[in-house]
């Protein structure tokens, strides 16, 4: 068994599950370790590190930087990562901060959640190039929940507001436009779910 460093904030397996990837908490760094037990390896030893996706490029990590942050991406070699986004002025402005969710399986796209005070937000981002998009068109409050294996899909909880106690689960295209809603009225806030293997 794996012995975690420190109180764990986010977890992500590795595409083969031989591996996972989490995030610790004071100081916010990123680690490796393998499933079936083992050393951990400590990606980042800056304590700006949050929030982990592990998909085809390597692991997906935001970054805190005094501007607000971004999204940076590391193939697994300790203290080797490349800023992903360079979107911290569209991200301040608003008042969110990147933390990625998902990969689709080629690696093309990238899904993260804007989360802020009294906001949330979804972001698609494309891979290699690192272009980011809100996508709108959710509601006021939104939380990304899962993107489909061809990256084409994102499934999202939608809420009128950060207040709102009932949530909508729906699907909306990577590249924007109408959401469709798939459940309506689901008590409670954040709402969980997932896609299956096909």
């Amino acid at each position: 068994m794996t012995a975690f460093r420190g109180f764990t904030a986010s977890l992500a397996f590795s595409p083969n599950s031989q591996r996972i990837a989490y995030t610790t908490i004071d100081p916010n760094d990123l680690y490796d370790a393998p499933t079936r037990g083992g050393h951990p390896v400590r990606l980042t030893n800056d304590g700006k590190s949050d929030g982990v996706a592990w998909g085809a490029p390597g692991n997906a990590f935001f970054r805190y930087s005094p501007s607000g942050g971004d999204i940076w991406l590391t193939d697994g070699r300790p203290h080797d990562a490349r800023r992903l986004t360079h979107g911290s002025d569209a991200f301040l402005h608003s008042g969110t901060s990147p933390y990625p969710v998902a990969f689709s399986a080629n690696g093309r796209e990238l899904l993260a959640d804007g989360g802020g005070i009294h906001v949330s937000t979804v972001w698609a981002i494309d891979l290699p190039s690192g272009h980011v998009r809100q996508l709108g068109q959710l509601g006021g409050y939104a939380m990304p929940v899962g993107l489909s294996s061809n990256g084409k899909t994102v499934l999202a909880a939608a809420l009128p507001d950060y207040m709102s106690t009932y949530a909508s689960l729906v699907t909306v295209p990577f590249t924007g436009g109408k959401p469709h809603v798939i459940a309506r009225g689901l008590g409670g806030a954040p709402v969980s779910a997932s896609w299956n293997a096909r």
